[in-house]
């Protein structure tokens, strides 16, 4: 278990603890019941130093910082298969968002939710999805 915020690589943010632990986030659409300062984690970095390997899988529920994780974290998510992600256009357009989920390697596959200003996405690499499958099952015996 790691301790932190997701999105930049480095450095820390005043994260908002709101009185609906659901709305927390470093851009809270409610009144903040408390403000903490916490550092930003770097997922990649902790990937390598407890040798796991890359996720196949991402889900990201990040309330806000979505663009920012996927700013800085592109070579990740270009290695990946499926990135789940609710996003939250209050912070960028649908538009930028595009053009930034473009920019991983990753295209839409589904929106399976939309509530206002939220959506939520199924993205995937074609490409690392054909390899993955390609792979031989392990024998659980």
């Amino acid at each position: 278990i790691y301790r932190g915020a997701v999105g930049k690589r480095s450095g820390s943010v005043d994260f908002a603890i709101c009185r609906d632990l659901g709305f927390s986030s470093v851009f809270p659409i409610n009144p903040a019941a408390k403000w903490l300062r916490v550092p930003y984690l770097d997922i990649e970095e902790n990937i390598i130093i407890d040798k796991f390997e890359i996720p196949q899988l991402i889900k990201v529920d990040i309330e806000g910082s979505e663009a920012d994780f996927f700013k800085n974290y592109t070579d990740l998510l270009s290695k990946t298969c499926v990135v789940v992600v609710e996003c939250h256009c209050s912070v960028v357009s649908p538009t930028q968002w595009r053009q930034i989920v473009s920019e991983s390697g990753l295209e839409l596959c589904e929106v399976t939710q939309e509530t206002g200003l939220t959506f939520t996405e199924v993205l995937i690499n074609k490409q690392n999805l054909a390899i993955y499958n390609q792979r031989p099952l392990i024998n659980a015996e």
